[in-house]
């Protein structure tokens, strides 16, 4: 039997297989606690069965009809079951770390997550059920390191530190190695080089506001939002009408952008679509982000205000979409309300992407540097990214050395470095959020259920961007063991 204790969480119904089991799991000595309420169907019908089989053979977590941590732990605690202890270095408990903990393989697989915003160093009880050896797993390069040693019962404590939201995760292997002595790494000195940043996709400026046209005339300018609202009050008979909207926007730079400069837009198959009063037809065979989001070409843009004429049925209201220009060229506002194209800088500078032309920008950007760098005995070098906001890809000399995901943001670039001048590559990706919002809501990547209304606001309203890039430059740290 793999595991001594079994947790039901509060439950009305459980099938009747799992009801097998759990008689199978108490009869070879194993332990049930249920939280909360306790389940009385079994395969959705009511059953006296499983009521008796678990009143009688079950641990009831009295008083909590949600999962309590706090009160499970301290019930499994008081039936010797709890492998795992983790505390603060003042002895108080540490809700802030979580505990998972598995059985595979004939392994021991212990995962704590720091789910906080905090650093944490905590003191960590190892109770594995494992004669060897404690490795920790490098979930992101699939790497391993000794640890520590472990045997059967008899527990070991370790001193253990976490970054703000990191995860590491111990494994007890049942196998023997020689451990090597603990090194600590002094910092000796720190390299500031600097950067240069490269798109590596076209920017894009995203077009929300639209004006519809009625005869001769235009009425407000709406956002994209507000303008489904209208179309959704039209009556049944309106709905096969031509409609047209405009999406105005400005071009500011010295030079108008060349090259390959593109609109893109969910466009209705017979709408008709114009720039500046000149035909814009889809290009064949090509679509940005999906399928569903038509290329058409834009060699028509002017220096001032350009104007984007899409006329369709719009048959339901959600056919009307916003559009995106995309190109080699920047975005600047004043408010993040209005935005307006401008000359593309030739390099991209340290700081928040939508602070330095960015704003909408999804893709990535190649931070480099080159570097003289010599190798020192019982050294190493550490590339240190304190102002990340993303995920990186660490190129030392052409070669991959490290994706880096999470905290801490660094990574050692030693075996990768040669005496003289290295080149270092990071390159840096956001997610699609600055491009399709929410626009409204800053925060929205930690909520769940998130309203509607984070994605749409009144024409005016401003908008919120998230600032990925690389905040502060990158330094290359040199450390020496001690």
């Amino acid at each position: 039997m793999g595991y001594r204790i079994v947790i039901i969480p509060p439950s009305v119904n459980i099938r009747s297989s799992t009801l097998e089991l759990l008689k199978s799991f108490t009869s070879a000595g194993g332990t049930i606690f249920i939280v909360g309420s306790m389940p009385h169907l079994v395969d959705g019908k009511p059953s006296e069965e499983a009521r008796w089989f678990l009143s009688e053979h079950a641990h009831r977590v009295d008083g909590a009809e949600r999962f309590d941590y706090s009160e499970i732990v301290e019930s499994i605690s008081d039936a010797n079951g709890r492998t795992v202890v983790v505390r603060n270095t003042d002895g108080t408990d540490t809700p802030q770390l979580k505990v998972n903990r598995r059985i595979w393989n004939g392994c021991e697989i212990l995962y704590l997550a720091n789910v906080s915003r905090d650093h944490i160093t905590a003191s960590v009880t190892f109770d594995f059920a494992v004669n060897g050896v404690i490795e920790e797993w490098d979930l992101s390069t699939g790497t391993t390191t000794p640890f520590a040693p472990c045997s059967i019962s008899e527990p070991c404590i370790h001193q253990v530190s976490w970054h703000p939201r990191q995860a590491r995760a111990f494994v007890a292997v049942p196998r023997s190695v020689d451990m090597p002595p603990p090194r600590k790494w002094q910092e000796a000195r720190r390299l500031q080089p600097s950067w240069t940043g490269k798109r590596t996709e076209p920017n894009a400026l995203l077009l929300d506001t639209v004006i519809r046209v009625k005869g001769d005339m235009s009425q407000p300018t709406q956002s994209i939002s507000d303008a489904q609202n209208d179309l959704s009050k039209r009556n049944a008979s309106d709905t096969t009408k031509p409609i047209t909207f405009e999406y105005p926007f400005e071009v500011n730079a010295e030079a108008i952008p060349t090259g390959n400069l593109r609109i893109a837009g969910e466009f209705e198959g017979n709408s008709k679509i114009t720039l500046n009063d000149h035909p814009a037809s889809p290009l064949p065979n090509t679509w940005f982000l999906d399928p569903a989001i038509r290329v058409v070409g834009a060699e028509r843009v002017v220096r001032g205000i350009n104007t984007l004429r899409i006329t369709g049925v719009f048959e339901q209201p959600e056919s009307l979409q916003s559009a995106f220009l995309l190109g080699d060229f920047d975005v600047a506002t004043s408010d993040d309300v209005h935005f307006a194209i401008t000359a593309p800088r030739e390099r991209i500078p340290i700081g928040p992407w939508p602070e330095v032309g960015l704003p909408f920008y999804a893709g990535t950007v190649v931070y480099t540097t080159v570097i003289d760098l010599r190798s020192e005995a019982g050294s190493r070098i550490i590339l240190d990214l304190p102002g990340l906001v993303g995920a990186a890809e660490i190129r030392v000399n052409g070669a991959i050395v490290d994706h880096i995901l999470w905290p801490p943001y660094s990574c050692d670039i030693s075996a990768n470095t040669h005496d003289g001048e290295n080149v270092i590559e990071i390159e840096v990706a956001n997610t699609l959020r600055n491009l399709l919002g929410a626009h409204y809501n800053y925060n929205e990547e930690t909520q769940a259920g998130i309203s509607i209304a984070s994605y749409s606001a009144p024409y005016g309203a401003k908008k919120q961007f998230k600032a990925y890039g690389m905040l502060s430059a990158p330094e290359i740290v040199i450390e020496r063991a001690e």
